[in-house]
């Protein structure tokens, strides 16, 4: 399942915030770094005396739950991405020890600048994943959590101050979860995730960030926990976090892996065909659940051609939604009934008659259609040339119903390339046709323009 590492990657990437605080930070004039471990011990000192003279203000708490975020806080707020071992090495110190090590496939190298500052880099030097091995002050992060939500119960007017602290430390755990996912801890990075989500499930927090049950997801999957990575999908998708269908898919790639060993477990992937037929009618254009869709009728045994009645079926209740008929389009497609997808299609580019791309797909097909005629043409055996002739005819009268949907799209998309290379190819195939070898002329001229 690793051929999903590069979908994945970006998805992760783009979901969790950036990792430098204020932007990514200089790689040159980079001073030692100096972790302030005794100031942040006298402000928990403190705090836990306030704690025991003044537990009744919501002031003790917030302070409290600031010195704390300070102590998880302590190691990791000085690294961000994009960090080079060159810089690293004039921030820590020369490394203490560094070995070859393979993290999911993946060459790196596992540098341990402090018993506090462990890096893995790639041959180029570029860091990708920490690790902080060393708690300042064990259990410091649910004590921060615990005590911004404490001044939120003595005292609702403390919210702003709650909701700011909180975010700080949600930030701080994707933060942490984005370096343990890129040294290859994907289990860890997704507990991580999983807490960040945890964390915004406060009074304080206006909106659950979904967002990291979603990269849990990702983070559980890569680390094989696939219980774990369905049930953060599932929260994810539960959420309205559906990263344009994506997470259905992601979530029933998970389903599938638990429910496979030597034979398909049907009555645990049984599940998966609700959940798939709700992302479908929510994301008809999403090609992966299409392909989910498919693979779930043949995992149980049944014929994927099953899944049509139930995209009719959502259409019947939804007649005018271009994406079920475009997603009935692809999936008749598929199934190799060309007549069929081109009967959708042409209702998609009927409902979307500004959208390009519904006209192109029509214009497709038609060559589509006309090519496995042409195919079938050539294989069969004819008493004469007048025969072959008419069928001949027969297959340049499909391909020349192409062209109108075609020039539709190129009208509406002048810019792009691959609509003028269709219509010259096919007006070069019927240069014999009346008017065809003047169109062939002018998309010809046409594309040495756009190269």
């Amino acid at each position: 399942m690793k051929r999903l590492f590069l979908v994945v990657a970006a998805v992760l990437v783009m979901a969790a915030p950036s990792f430098a605080q204020g932007g990514f930070a200089p790689q040159g004039n980079v001073s030692p770094v100096k972790v302030d471990t005794e100031g942040i011990m006298k402000k928990i000192e403190k705090s836990d005396k306030d704690v025991a003279k003044k537990a009744t203000k919501a002031s003790t708490w917030i302070n409290r739950g600031k010195a704390m975020y300070d102590a998880y806080t302590a190691y990791s707020k000085h690294v961000y991405e994009g960090l080079n071992t060159m810089t690293a090495g004039m921030m820590f110190g020369e490394p203490k020890s560094q070995e070859n090590v393979n993290v999911s496939g993946v060459d790196m190298v596992k540098i341990t600048y402090t018993p506090e500052f462990v890096a893995y880099a790639d041959a180029n030097g570029l860091i990708s994943g920490w690790e902080f091995p060393v708690e300042l002050v064990p259990g410091a992060l649910d004590k921060a959590v615990e005590a911004y939500n404490k001044a939120m119960e003595i005292d609702s007017k403390s919210m702003m101050q709650v909701m700011g602290g909180l975010n700080s430390i949600i930030d701080a755990l994707l933060k942490e979860a984005g370096f343990a996912y890129g040294a290859g801890q994907y289990n860890k990075a997704g507990d991580i995730f999983t807490k960040a989500y945890e964390v915004s499930d406060s009074p304080a927090i206006l909106n659950m960030n979904y967002a990291a049950m979603y990269n849990a997801g990702l983070a559980y999957f890569f680390g094989e926990n696939y219980e774990a990575s369905y049930n953060a999908f599932k929260t994810a998708a539960e959420g309205g976090f559906d990263q344009d269908g994506d997470v259905f898919y992601f979530q029933y790639q998970a389903l599938k892996e638990m429910a496979t060993g030597d034979e398909i477990n049907k009555e645990l992937l049984a599940p998966a065909k609700d959940m798939l037929m709700a992302g479908f009618e929510k994301y008809a254009e999403n090609a992966k659940i299409i392909e989910c869709l498919t693979d779930y009728y043949v995992s149980m045994g049944e014929d994927p051609a099953s899944v049509i009645p139930l995209v009719e079926e959502a259409i019947a209740k939804d007649p005018n939604n271009a994406s079920l008929w475009n997603g009935l389009g692809r999936i008749q497609n598929g199934q190799g009934d060309i007549d069929g997808a081109l009967e959708s299609f042409v209702k998609v580019a009927e409902l979307l008659p500004d959208n390009a791309g519904a006209h192109y797909s029509v214009g497709y097909l038609y060559i589509s259609k006309a090519d496995k005629m042409f195919r079938d043409a050539n294989a069969k055996t004819y008493t004469g040339q007048a025969e072959y002739d008419a069928a001949l005819k027969e297959v340049n009268e499909v391909y020349a119903k192409s062209i109108a949907p075609l020039e539709k799209a190129h009208e509406l998309d002048p810019a792009d390339r691959s609509y003028v290379e269709y219509l010259r190819s096919v007006c070069f195939r019927l240069r014999d046709m009346e008017g065809m070898m003047d169109k062939y002329n002018h998309y010809n001229d046409l594309l040495k323009t756009m190269e």
